[in-house]
Parts: C-alpha cells; sequence; structure tokens
C-alpha cells in the first residue's frame, strides 16, 4: 500500500505504468506468503519424509516438499528486492520530477516578474509618446503660424519696397 501511495504522488503516465507493476508484485507477496503460511501449518514429520509423499535426499538432509518452500521463499524474497528495488527507482524520479517542478515554478515566477516590468515600461513608453505627440503637434501649429508671420511680412516689406520706389521716381 505504501508504494501504492507513492506512485499516487508521479506523474500519471509514470504512474499508470509502474501501478501495474506494484499490484502484481503485491499479489505475488501475497501469494508466497500464503504458501509460506500453509507450509508452516503443516505437520513437522511431513517436513521431515514422515508422510504426504515426501522424499528424503540422504546427501544434504533436505526434502523436496522443504526445498520447495525454500525455493519460493526465494522467489519471495526476490520479488521483494524488485519491488524495493522499483520502489527506489520511484523515489529517485518522485524527486528528480520535484526538482524540475521546484525549477519551472521558479522561472515562471521571474518570467511573471519580467513581464510585469516590461508592461509597465510599455505603459510608460506610451504615456512618454503621447506627450511627445502633443508636443510635436503644438510645434507643428507653431511652425505653420510663423510662416503666415513671415509671410505676411514679406508682403507688407514688399509693399513698403514698392510704395516707395512709386514715390521716389513717380512722384517727382
Amino acid at each position: 500500500h505504501e508504494m501504492e501511495n507513492e506512485l499516487k504522488q508521479t506523474p500519471a503516465s509514470y504512474r499508470n505504468q509502474h501501478l501495474v507493476r506494484v499490484r502484481k508484485y503485491r499479489s505475488d507477496i501475497e501469494r508466497a506468503t500464503r504458501e509460506i503460511d500453509g507450509a508452516a501449518d503443516s505437520p513437522r514429520d511431513d517436513l521431515l519424509g514422515g508422510g504426504g509423499g515426501t522424499s528424503y535426499n540422504r546427501y544434504n538432509g533436505v526434502t523436496s516438499l522443504e526445498s520447495e518452500y525454500r525455493s519460493k521463499q526465494l522467489r519471495g524474497v526476490e520479488i521483494l528486492d524488485r519491488a524495493g528495488q522499483s520502489l527506489s527507482r520511484s523515489r529517485v524520479v518522485a524527486a528528480e520530477s520535484d526538482a524540475v517542478g521546484d525549477q519551472i515554478i521558479d522561472d515562471l515566477d521571474v518570467q511573471g516578474e519580467q513581464l510585469t516590468r516590461t508592461r509597465d515600461r510599455l505603459y510608460d513608453t506610451d504615456t512618454d509618446l503621447s506627450k511627445t505627440r502633443r508636443i510635436l503637434r503644438t510645434m507643428k501649429f507653431n511652425v505653420f503660424g510663423n510662416r503666415i508671420l513671415l509671410i505676411i511680412v514679406i508682403i507688407l516689406l514688399l509693399g513698403i519696397l514698392g510704395a516707395t520706389i512709386y514715390l521716389k521716381f513717380f512722384n517727382n
């Protein structure tokens, strides 16, 4: 159950893949435990060759039934070891995923701050551009007014010059 709880905290693609394995390991362990418990309940003379069709090996003193239970127990231990290794790998992957997630969150915070500063600078730039447009519009009207005034002054000077020439040459 602890491995399943650990897997619930991992990413979905990884979780689904390993959840099947964990359940299979758990069923293998439960089956091996039932078989071992069943062996513990049998009488001692069955284990030592006193009945039940078991044979006693004269070379090493182990009955075939006892040998079978030992091999099942070893397989159960191997399954437990593989499950433990899988759990260790899952923890490593979870830790790596957690570290990557933390880094992404930090990066997003930094990018959010950058976007906020950029938005503020754009707002300031827009305000400055608006002021500049108003100043340029005012300058344009001033230039236009100055041109009209300059034209009027030139016309007056030409009129004065024309009047002076007329009075000097045509009046005498």
